[in-house]
């Protein structure tokens, strides 16, 4: 077998791909913060995605932030 990439070692030893993170284990508005932050937004496409009021969304984002769980860069939030 040609081996091109490091994936195709990967796969011909079995590993593949890693497993997903299983989602944490959130209060009800950080969930739906979570969830919507599948790719990075700014604070109107989440208000809009997540159906929550700006200080509540403000509050689930700053609690992802300190559980390690999302991050702000350059105006977007965005999952670690």
């Amino acid at each position: 077998m040609l081996t091109e990439t490091a994936q195709d070692i990967l796969d011909e030893l079995g590993w593949g791909e890693a497993p997903a993170a299983p989602t944490p284990d959130l209060p009800p508005e950080q969930a739906r913060a979570y969830a919507a932050l599948s790719t990075p937004a700014t604070l109107d496409d989440l208000q809009a995605a997540t159906g929550l009021a700006l200080p509540d969304l403000q509050t689930a984002l700053v609690m992802l932030h300190l559980m390690g769980l999302a991050e702000e860069v350059g105006g977007r939030w965005a999952r670690r």
